[in-house]
């Protein structure tokens, strides 16, 4: 068993994560959701990260292009609001030099379940407890 937890966290970051635009459509957004399988997706405009959308309950409306919420005045078509009016923008991230250790830090301390990667101010990608885990089950199997 040889694990080390100063190793990188780049080492262990999901780099293929598909990303909106703040100007996106929440149509996009949701079936991005659907089609990826993702609860959480960075948004990023010229590959700076500036939020992420959460993966919330739409309900599809009457038409099959329509989304709806529930509100207090009855539901309402929200296909064609724009994620950056849903996006949450006050994340933590980390330097893709970081160690994993610090990833396991950060998990414990602000108890956020994803953590967005960045080189630069650049998205990277994200990693998750889910893959430390990962990591520390592989390292272990060696």
């Amino acid at each position: 068993m040889n694990i080390d937890f100063n190793d990188k966290i780049i080492e262990i970051t999901n780099t293929n994560i598909q990303t909106l635009h703040p100007k996106d459509t929440l149509k996009k957004a949701i079936e991005l959701f659907k089609r990826t399988e993702r609860n959480i997706l960075p948004v990023t405009v010229s590959n700076q990260f500036k939020g992420v959308l959460i993966n919330q309950k739409f309900y599809p409306g009457d038409h099959k292009n329509q989304f709806s919420i529930t509100t207090s005045f009855g539901k309402v078509d929200i296909s064609h609001h724009y994620v950056e009016d849903y996006m949450a923008t006050e994340i933590k991230c980390i330097a893709a030099k970081s160690s994993i250790l610090n990833a396991m830090e950060f998990f414990v301390r602000e108890r956020q379940y994803f953590l967005p990667i960045l080189h630069d101010k650049q998205f990277v990608g994200l990693v998750t407890p889910y893959d430390v885990f990962k990591y520390i089950l592989l390292k272990q199997e060696k």
